[in-house]
């Protein structure tokens, strides 16, 4: 006899729901990264009052994870491109060698959050240093993220590094930008 209906008492272990991230990330890594980025923007000072969370965007990990795995320093210059539904797309990239040791989210979310001191809130400008990776990652307008890493055995545009053998490229792209 053929059994075509629901199995009855499966195992626990056999009903996995496992929710898809768009990029190499896990969903553990996914919630990690927008909930750091969450967090800095909940602790804005003094507080935005029209900032709200950011949720994670499949197709903007998915855009973030093609261009990471291409593992070229420099921004995408593709990455408003259809198939986005953004107008335009903010980017956040970080990149590290294997010796740091480090998770490369939180060394890349953290070396972003940093800038936030050299930030003046009430002129809106950077002080003697650079601050735009914080500033996306506090733009109000900012509503969606997807972020990508890869494990690259060199890196296009970083020449003076060449004798490095490994490095993780984290990109974090925003919508809207």
């Amino acid at each position: 006899m053929k059994h075509t209906g629901p199995a009855v008492n499966a195992p626990r272990s056999l009903k996995v729901h496992r929710r898809s991230t768009g990029s190499d990330l896990s969903v553990s890594q996914s919630d990690h990264i927008l909930t750091l980025h969450n967090v800095a923007r909940q602790q804005v000072q003094p507080p935005a009052s029209n900032m709200g969370n950011m949720h994670w965007d499949n197709e903007l990990a998915a855009t973030a994870q093609e261009y990471a795995n291409k593992c070229i320093w420099g921004h995408n210059s593709a990455r408003s491109n259809p198939p986005t539904t953004f107008s335009y797309v903010g980017e956040n990239i970080y990149v590290q060698t294997n010796t740091m040791n480090t998770d490369v989210l939180e060394s890349g979310f953290t070396a972003w959050d940093d800038e936030k001191n050299g930030f003046h809130y009430d002129t809106n400008t950077c002080s003697n240093a650079p601050c735009g990776h914080y500033t996306q990652i506090i733009w109000a307008e900012s509503t969606a993220l997807g972020c990508g890493v890869s494990h690259c055995p060199s890196m296009t545009n970083l020449p003076d590094y060449s004798f490095i053998e490994y490095w993780e490229f984290l990109v974090c792209n925003y919508g809207p930008g």
